[in-house]
């Protein structure tokens, strides 16, 4: 009879422990590719030199989005992300992914407004979004390339690679967001690496 104990006992355990994976290995195959958590953080360093910069997510709040189509504005709801390079950078959350929207000039008169400057959607080969820049209004072109492993300090991850335009390139991987940001629009590359995170609050 103890011997009978023991063995539900272990089946009993091993039950338990195989659904405790089965529940994290389905937890990682649904964590978004940006999480979005109040005081998350990623530390980011350049390739090639000691530069590194701190971007951090605080309390979602509404901001007012520049949109092409009839010339105007829509109030949305936005996480902002202080730290992140260039000007004050927000996240938007899409159905299906995530939009960057940052304070551009605009216009002759070089008027302020917060603009989409990148979109990343966790489906579709290809797709776009209006963005504007000093006189430059349009359609910006996005391509999902496909999932590429690579390491960067943080780890070795497998990530979504998003072309944005013809001189920006994405990697994001499920749970940690970006990974991996290649910039070329400045005539060198930039290649901005995770070296870091920190869930916050």
């Amino acid at each position: 009879m103890i011997a009978g104990t023991r063995t539900m006992t272990l089946a009993f355990v091993i039950c338990l422990a195989g659904g405790s994976l089965a529940l994290q290995v389905r937890a990682q195959e649904e964590a978004p590719f940006f999480p979005l958590q109040v005081g998350r953080s990623w530390t980011y360093s350049v390739e090639g030199t000691d530069e590194r910069v701190t971007a951090r997510l605080g309390e979602r709040t509404r901001i007012v989005l520049w949109h092409l189509t009839d010339g105007g504005e829509s109030a949305v709801e936005a996480w902002p992300l202080a730290g992140f390079p260039g000007t004050e950078t927000y996240v938007v959350e899409r159905e299906g992914g995530v939009v960057l929207a940052a304070e551009r000039s605009i216009g002759f008169a070089g008027e302020p407004a917060i603009v989409p400057v990148a979109e990343f959607r966790w489906e579709g080969d290809s797709w776009k979004f209006e963005s504007a820049e000093g006189c430059l209004v349009g359609p910006v072109e996005c391509k999902r390339v496909g999932v590429e492993r690579i390491t960067v300090p943080r780890g070795e991850f497998e990530c979504l690679r998003i072309e944005v335009g013809t001189d920006q390139t994405f990697w994001l991987a499920r749970g940690e967001g970006i990974v991996r940001w290649s910039d070329r629009r400045y005539g060198t590359e930039v290649a901005r690496v995770l070296e870091s995170t920190s869930d916050g609050k």
